[in-house]
């Protein structure tokens, strides 16, 4: 009898890729008989692709740390960072983070920098001694799998660089954000991005599927920082940090916003539009304010626009001292009847 990977465990496999397993996977796994299958063409398709492996590693062996034009770049990059600020350095693979750690710290021209790496296999205590000691600016650099990519804030850093590229955008944004926190020290923090050779993406189709998945994200819940270089969605009402924050009213905002305002919006201007001229809209001039009265709500209703297509609505609640963005929710309290 053999062992069949299922779905699940697959999955258990390539989140956990390039880490230690546990010892229970193969446990986890589901018999199978092997009669049901075509064993004979299986094996002769696992030992075609041993020999094209083994071709491929016979060509790249000969390949030194000294010829690694990658290895090469990381270490100019880190040699011009390194003087100005903290640098955090993300890897897909924990052999990956091996190879360049055990690098950079070997050479001679970052000897006197403290190095420290973090993978799935550093304990949780010895990875939080490492954290608390680049908080205190104790270590300048920390190499990482994304094991440290969820639930770590490293804002005493300026720099990020991704040595790998993640297939999950999500865990793209979160290298990023670890950096990106309320109370850096920063103006501005910096997202170096090591991208595949020209060949190899146009095999791969890697950066462009990352690049599409994350605008998806962006156009979604709008993202406040750039993640592969490309321009940052001027959405920024801090929804992301309040997903972080577990505040389950975001979602509920969303899916109105996205799904049950629009005709509510768009009503009461197509009823608008039957009696009165487009020009007259057009006259009115940008930074126009008026009055209402209400015995609903006593604020102040602010509406921003950015460029031609992005339109911000905020209402300041002073009896309850809060603030509202939910555009369906504004709509609600500022909407009166026509003169």
């Amino acid at each position: 009898m053999g062992k069949f990977l299922t779905k699940q465990a697959f999955r258990k496999y390539v989140v956990n890729f390039g880490e230690e397993l546990s010892e229970d996977l193969e446990e986890e796994l589901e018999d199978f008989r092997t009669e049901d299958y075509r064993m004979d063409k299986l094996l002769e398709d696992i030992d075609n692709d041993i020999s094209l492996l083994d071709e491929i590693l016979g060509r790249i062996s000969g390949i030194t740390p000294e010829e690694d034009a990658k290895l090469l770049e990381l270490e100019e990059r880190l040699s011009e960072l390194t003087p100005k600020g903290q640098v955090v350095v993300f890897t897909y693979y924990a052999d990956t983070l091996d190879y360049i750690f055990e690098q950079v710290t070997e050479s001679e021209k970052f000897r006197r920098l403290r190095i420290e790496k973090i993978s799935g296999r550093t304990p949780p205590p010895k990875r939080e001694e490492i954290v608390k000691k680049f908080m205190k600016g104790d270590v300048q650099v920390l190499m990482s799998t994304d094991v440290l990519s969820e639930g770590m804030n490293l804002q005493s850093a300026q720099f990020v660089i991704n040595y790998d590229l993640h297939w999950n955008p999500t865990r793209m944004i979160q290298r990023s954000g670890r950096i990106d926190r309320i109370g850096s020290p920063y103006p501005k923090i910096f997202v170096y991005n090591f991208f595949p050779e020209e060949e190899l993406e146009e095999l791969l189709k890697l950066v462009n599927i990352l690049q599409k998945k994350i605008r998806d994200i962006d156009d979604s819940i709008g993202l406040d920082e750039t993640v592969l270089g490309e321009e940052v969605h001027p959405k920024v009402f801090g929804i992301i940090r309040r997903i972080h924050q577990k505040d389950a009213r975001v979602f509920d905002e969303l899916e109105e916003e996205a799904f049950g305002g629009g005709e509510k919006f768009y009503q009461p201007l197509r009823e608008f539009l039957k009696t009165r001229a487009v020009e007259e809209l057009e006259k009115i001039p940008d930074g126009v304010y008026s009055g209402l009265r209400k015995e609903t709500v006593k604020g102040i209703f602010f509406y921003y626009q950015y460029q031609e297509d992005f339109h911000f609505w905020y209402l300041y609640d002073l009896t309850r001292e809060r603030l509202l963005r939910n555009k369906s929710e504004i709509l609600n309290l500022i909407a009166c009847p026509s003169e």
